[in-house]
């Protein structure tokens, strides 16, 4: 259980990597192994409850990284949607040009 709990934690290191280098499609594919390990760390009730003490210092462990992951994809986000209103603005002033330009 213990090396369980000590591999959804690397996995959650790697997808803060995988965010700080603007790797998308890695670290959504880490989120769904991410979530499965996860599941299966509760399947058995029994045995979690034994290693609750663990599994709340995952979980503060996880709220760190899982912050810092936020913080990365939104900012990206933000970017992203910037770029998309530039796109916009560009393709308006093209289009307007062209109309000015065939009336001419």
């Amino acid at each position: 259980m213990k090396q369980h709990i000590a591999d959804i934690v690397k996995l959650t290191q790697s997808m803060l990597a995988s965010c700080e280098i603007g790797d998308w499609d890695d670290l959504i594919i880490m989120e769904e192994k991410r979530s499965r390990y996860i599941s299966s760390l509760f399947a058995d009730r029994l045995t979690a409850e034994k290693n609750i003490d663990a599994i709340g210092i995952m979980r503060s462990q996880l709220r760190v990284l899982d912050k810092s992951i936020m913080d990365i994809c939104t900012a990206e986000s933000s970017d992203c949607q910037k770029q998309l209103r530039n796109l916009n603005n560009r393709r308006k002033a093209i289009a307007s040009y062209q109309i000015c330009d065939a009336g001419n």
